[in-house]
């Protein structure tokens, strides 16, 4: 139906302030919309409840959430290439906290702490005596995993 109308400039700003995280009203409609210059119309609440269920509003929302998602993978992915070369040049200059940081760094990127923490502790402590170079090493194959997975990393 409605999913090509243009927005107006208002509009615009309110999914701005919706959907960026960095906005004080990050995934706040009501509040968003009032932001946006709606606070002086008299039943602004009720009316932000309208516009959000307008089909070219929940369209414009997905394209922005699409579009971030795409930038934050490419960043992600960036990052993580990064800090692979990182704990190389640790590994080549026998630095092991170097390597350490690396791969904790690796590991917030990627998501692997809040994730999946108990399977990686256990994977690690229940294996037999290693180096600490081992394990970063495998550490680093767990990682090398995840990113051929999907990541959930979702920016609403």
């Amino acid at each position: 139906m409605d999913d090509k109308k243009p927005l107006t400039a208002k509009e615009d700003a309110a999914i701005e302030f919706y959907c960026n995280p960095a906005s004080e009203t990050f995934n706040n409609w009501c509040q968003s919309y009032r932001k946006a210059a709606y606070a002086q119309c008299t039943g602004w609440k009720t009316n932000a409840i309208k516009v959000l269920h307008k089909n070219y509003i929940q369209a414009a929302i997905q394209a922005y959430r699409d579009k971030n998602r795409v930038e934050v993978e490419h960043n992600r992915e960036i990052s993580l290439r990064k800090l692979q070369r990182a704990y190389d040049i640790a590994l080549e200059q026998k630095n092991p906290s170097g390597m350490v940081a690396a791969v904790r760094e690796a590991d917030d990127i990627s998501g692997l702490r809040a994730q999946q923490p108990i399977e990686i502790k256990q994977e690690i402590h229940h294996s037999t005596a290693q180096t600490e170079t081992d394990l970063l090493q495998k550490r680093l194959r767990l990682l090398s995993r995840m990113r051929s997975q999907p990541t959930g990393i979702e920016r609403n």
